[in-house]
């Protein structure tokens, strides 16, 4: 049992590429393998090439828990990951949890949901939370995750081997 401390956290999601393939459930007879939003959004029959995973990770103590997995045909736009990082936060609170903030890489579809969230890094406008959409008094900071971002950085010096630096 988890104490109130150790049930503030985050809210991790990543997207990686699938293998397209179509297989047969024997237990029930069903097909996997198509697009599927788990009944969130309405899939269409396409084999999917795109996974979403959701996470939950504590704060404060080693506590991680996976919350969701979607298969998706491309990438999933990103007014469909607000509307389902939405659900997750909703689904998560009811359950006790306290989501605090929100962490992902800085793909494309990740900075649309950051748009879709009014969240904004301009250097005139930043703004890196949105309201809690189940607790008003409470916000939800969004982070970008630090190893992409060095990645990135890595990425840009060996192939332009120069860095610019906006002031």
């Amino acid at each position: 049992m988890l104490s109130q401390e150790q049930k503030h956290g985050i809210l991790l999601f990543d997207e990686i590429m699938l293998r397209e393939s179509i297989a047969v459930k024997s237990t029930n007879l069903s097909y996997v393998g198509y697009e599927n939003y788990g009944n969130e959004i309405p899939a269409s029959n396409t084999k999917a090439n795109h996974g979403l995973v959701f996470m939950f990770q504590s704060l404060s103590v080693n506590f991680c828990q996976p919350v969701a997995v979607f298969t998706s045909t491309g990438t999933v736009k990103g007014i469909i990951l607000a509307q389902l990082i939405v659900k997750a936060i909703y689904l998560l609170e009811n359950s006790g949890v306290k989501v605090d903030g929100i962490v992902s890489d800085g793909a494309q579809t990740n900075r649309r949901l950051w748009t879709e969230l009014s969240v904004s890094g301009s250097i005139n406008n930043v703004k890196n939370s949105f309201q809690n959409p189940m607790d008003e008094s409470r916000s939800i900071y969004v982070f970008s995750d630090v190893p992409h971002l060095i990645k990135n950085i890595r990425n840009r010096l060996n192939n332009k081997t120069t860095l610019k630096v906006s002031k």
